[in-house]
């Protein structure tokens, strides 16, 4: 194909995420035109569907900005409200991507008008305030007794029961009416606003209204009242400056609220983003074949996504280079930005962005992960140096600038490993060899040249490998050799340990509570967590601490031998007697004991190593080493032992009394271990108390037992012993006494 510019065979859609302001955009049914209905849009949806089957009518949406949740917002209420111009075109975007779900909707009660739709965007303002200004352009719009609008004045300025009690006589007005309206739909948008506002003036803006509305939302029943706010972050975030009893207030309104996380995977944003090109690019499959095929065996594909819808949509987003897609949901998101700005930065004309890189290239160019590094460094370096968690690429930036002699592959090479090192910290993205050789070797390219850059950047110190994790990192320039300092950790300390040992000194285990039996008794029953070995395994103690109620012995064989050595020992007498203790043996622990060994080198090098104490890059470089190689032996207990999963258990057997048990932990140990307690407290009293039902009372549970002891003496005639509103002591007496 003859070279042709970029630019005149590459065109952006207008992206399906534009900002949107509820309350001024409602009316345009036009914008709709424009939307996506994604995977999380669909399961939002068809939550609140289920919420109105149930009773449960009351949602808070919560993502970060720029995510969509707004734009869902306007397409639920052109949904839902059939006055609205959009209405059937939201219907039938349903209806041709999930008929099913569609189908179900109808089926709640859905009359012929929908829902009255009132539309409300926080504001510096009280909740009140910011309500009533949605309820009056309703209210302006549509035909409603002049009354209503007279009486909302007067509530608007009054306490939030006058304004509850208004809120029901216009839901009363919605019912009576001829017309076939389901209900009524607040969406409050921009709720942060309101409760950031309400935080600073506690006496002005009452947030009891929220709790009040929700409440209401659930007893609703033909007409029902539906709430949906639209946040940023949770409740308590807002009120995280105030004292705990309000902050304790706050977290009682957010618990009428169920939450739903809107925020699309990265795999989602990949597909979103190859529908914002309006055309394949063709004449480049040879190209794009061989690019593919080394970016999938890299490891670039996203586990979740098969390998002809990867390579097809990489085929489709032709300039970006394969790494560079699977990496831009990553980076907008480590910016602490969404969906919109990555749609931003393919129709912006940012320095260095992709409409730059379209009008300076032409076919067969394409855009690569060092593109990327100077996109971040011509538009994003002010936040980067401010932000405490841009150090990798921060590093890559100084020592870019203080070594002017690079070639151009080993220029490329540097920034791809700074990026990855940055993107790493949050997404499975990591720089090793073949994702770095497979992100740079493009067509024409010499591998051998890369690997040559490889070793150049290594012997200037400007990179160093990660043997335990096999990846490079950016060299942050220190005087103490971690490498070195491991080697002679593995000199000094030998290879005969014990894994047990190791993990119970660095990395102690959690205790496992018995959820199902402490969620329907009320007591809260958990197991101590021991791990055991050859070497440990006449010293394990079977007793459990003294608030256990039982004990769980984690076996960790390091050959098939010991496999059967520890079936043997679970099976045994020695353990058949005791009803409180569960012995589970991991089909493997190779790997963990390798982890293990780089564990305790790292503490050995700590502990032996002056020179960290006055070296803060060489300590900051130890504990990054240590962060990850206690998040790989977490990961491999998981999958050798499967503790925390609520699948089959089916890396580890698991005894009680000697039997195998394994068949029944197939919901989970979790619920092994309510059996348990089940069968060893059958006959404990059911209090649903916390102050109460503990082994110890608190100083609030003891200050509340002296005032019922006091109401009991002296105030017996009275209801409720006396007791005013509602301190400790009433939940105790409602709990237990009465």
């Amino acid at each position: 194909m003859a070279e042709m510019p970029l630019r005149e065979i590459v065109h952006i859609r207008q992206n399906s995420l534009r900002a949107v302001r509820l309350e001024d955009d409602l009316p345009k049914g036009d914008l709709l035109n424009g939307y996506t209905l994604t995977a999380q849009a669909l399961t939002a949806l068809e939550r609140m569907t289920d919420g109105l089957y149930n009773n449960a009518r009351a949602w808070t949406l919560t993502g970060p900005y720029g995510s969509g949740k707004s734009y869902f917002g306007l397409f639920l209420a052109h949904l839902l409200d059939a006055h609205r111009e959009g209405h059937s075109s939201a219907w039938k975007m349903l209806m041709q991507t999930d008929p099913i779900l569609a189908k179900r909707l109808r089926g709640q009660r859905m009359g012929d008008d929908g829902f009255v739709t009132v539309a409300a965007t926080g504001a510096q303002a009280p909740l009140q305030e910011c309500l009533a200004r949605g309820f009056e352009q309703v209210l302006q719009s549509r035909a409603f007794p002049p009354v209503l609008k007279k009486n909302l004045q007067t509530a608007r300025l009054a306490d939030s029961r006058v304004f509850l009690q208004w809120v029901e006589s216009f839901l009363e007005t919605v019912s009576k009416s001829s017309s076939g309206a389901s209900g009524v739909l607040i969406l409050f948008d921009e709720l942060g606003k309101a409760l950031e506002y309400a935080a600073a003036h506690l006496h002005e803006s009452d947030v009891y209204l929220l709790q009040e509305l929700a409440e209401f939302a659930a007893r609703s029943t033909e007409k029902p009242l539906v709430f949906v706010g639209i946040l940023h972050q949770a409740f308590e975030q807002y009120a995280a400056l105030l004292d705990n009893t309000t902050q304790r207030e706050w977290a009682k309104v957010q618990g009428r609220f169920e939450d739903i996380p809107f925020q699309e995977s990265p795999v989602q944003q990949m597909r979103l983003l190859a529908r914002a090109f309006a055309k394949r690019v063709s004449g480049f499959s040879s190209q794009f074949e061989s690019i593919h095929h080394k970016a999938e065996d890299a490891g670039w594909r996203p586990a979740t996504m098969g390998a002809e819808e990867f390579a097809d949509l990489c085929e489709q987003v032709y300039p970006l280079h394969p790494s560079t897609f699977a990496s831009l949901p990553y980076l907008f998101r480590r910016l602490g930005q969404n969906e919109r700005s990555l749609f931003a930065y393919l129709t912006s004309q940012e320095p260095s962005g992709f409409q730059d890189f379209l009008a300076r290239h032409t076919s067969g160019d394409f855009l690569i992960l060092p593109n990327l590094f100077d996109y971040l460094a011509d538009n994003y370096r002010a936040r980067i140096y401010a932000s405490g968690r841009a150090r990798p690429l921060t590093e890559t930036l100084e020592r870019l600038e203080n070594t002017p002699n690079l070639s151009p592959i080993e220029t490329d090479l540097f920034q791809t490993v700074g990026l990855l090192n940055w993107l790493g910290e949050i997404s499975p993205l990591q720089a090793t060899e073949g994702m770095i050789l497979s992100a740079l070797c493009l067509p024409g390219g010499d591998e051998a040249d890369l690997r040559a850059g490889l070793k150049s950047l290594q012997r200037r110190s400007l990179i160093v490998y990660r043997r335990f994790n096999e990846t490079y990192a950016v060299w942050q320039g220190s005087d103490v050799d971690l490498e070195e300092r491991l080697y002679a950790a593995r000199a000094a300390l030998g290879a005969t340990f014990s894994i047990a040992e190791v993990l119970h000194a660095y990395l102690p285990p959690r205790p496992l509570l018995a959820r199902r039996h402490s969620y329907q008794t009320g007591t809260q029953r958990f197991f101590d967590v021991r791990y055991v070995d050859l070497h440990n395994l006449d010293e394990s103690s079977f007793n459990p601490s003294p608030n256990a109620s039982g004990l769980v012995l984690l076996c960790l064989p390091g050959t098939l031998a010991e496999v059967e050595q520890f079936v043997r020992w679970a099976q045994a007498d020695t353990l058949k007697n005791h009803l409180e203790i569960v012995t589970g043996v991991a089909g493997r622990a190779l790997r963990l004991k390798e982890l293990a060994q780089e564990l305790r080198g790292l503490h050995w090098v700590r502990d032996n190593t002056p020179e960290l104490r006055d070296d803060p890059v060489a300590r900051r470089e130890w504990r990054t080493r240590l962060a990850a190689i206690e998040h790989l032996i977490r990961v491999e207990l998981d999958e050798s032992i499967n503790l925390h999963q609520i699948s089959a258990l089916t890396g580890c057997q698991w005894f009680y009394q000697g039997k195998d048990v394994s068949e029944t932990t197939q919901r989970g140990l979790s619920a092994l271990l309510s059996d348990i307690c089940d069968s060893l407290y059958p006959d404990s009293p059911r209090l649903w108390n916390e102050l109460l039902n503990r082994r110890e009372l608190t100083s609030q549970g003891a200050a509340a037992r002296r005032t019922l002891i006091e109401g009991i003496l002296t105030r017996p005639e009275q209801p409720l012993l006396g007791i005013q509103k509602f301190p400790p002591e009433r939940s105790m007496y409602e709990g237990f006494l009465r």
